[in-house]
């Protein structure tokens, strides 16, 4: 954001980004969703993944999240990924 790119943030909920909405633009959707991912992905240069599970009996919101935005980029050819997360760390 320092170096004037544009910043797209999905999430599932806006309205916790409320402090950062002036500086990033905001697309709610569902990373268990193909199609919701697909259209967010499109024309970026890279993405961040920074998903949590919703509960420790939570199998598929990381995998099948992952899976979708990996699909996603690779129909855009994105070329570039980071993952950010905190799983296996306490009781996760």
């Amino acid at each position: 954001m320092e170096q004037s790119r544009e910043v797209i943030v999905f999430v599932r909920t806006a309205s916790k980004l409320e402090t950062v909405k002036d500086k990033v633009n905001i697309i709610s959707g569902d990373v268990l969703s193909a199609e919701s991912v697909a259209a967010a992905v499109v024309g970026h240069d890279a993405v961040i993944i920074c998903l949590s599970s919703v509960g420790l009996s939570d199998t598929s919101t990381l995998t099948t999240g992952t899976r979708n935005v990996i699909a996603a980029m690779e129909q855009d050819k994105v070329p570039r990924l980071i993952v950010i997360s905190a799983a296996g760390v306490g009781e996760s």
